[in-house]
């Protein structure tokens, strides 16, 4: 599996607090040049199971939420052009920065 960052995004919400929405995404392979079928069932289920435990999850590290719908994709055969198995997982997750920047000002002045 590979885990890559694609997008964020920072909002100022009106009650003056930073929120923050990166999108991630996951790929999984399977590789098995003598039984191709089995291993696109094999990674239609890890797909799944992914799918479901990130979704029970929701929280990490008790900071970054899950939002949104997850985004999930298997290539047609007549889109793959090796041996392996893929499939892609797009997720967003949101997390807001501490205020500590201005508790830090306030105890300045």
């Amino acid at each position: 599996m590979i885990v890559r960052w694609i997008e964020g995004q920072v909002e100022l919400e009106p009650d003056h607090k930073t929120m923050l929405h990166d999108t991630v995404g996951l790929a999984l392979g399977v590789y098995s040049p003598a039984d191709q079928e089995q291993a696109g069932l094999l990674l239609a289920e890890m797909l799944d199971c992914l799918r479901r435990q990130l979704w029970k999850t929701r929280l990490l590290a008790e900071r970054f939420e899950l939002e949104g719908e997850l985004k999930a994709s298997i290539p047609t055969p007549k889109q793959r052009w090796h041996q392996y198995h893929l499939a892609t997982l797009e997720c967003v997750w949101n997390y807001t920065w501490p205020p500590r920047g201005l508790d830090e000002v306030e105890t300045i002045r």
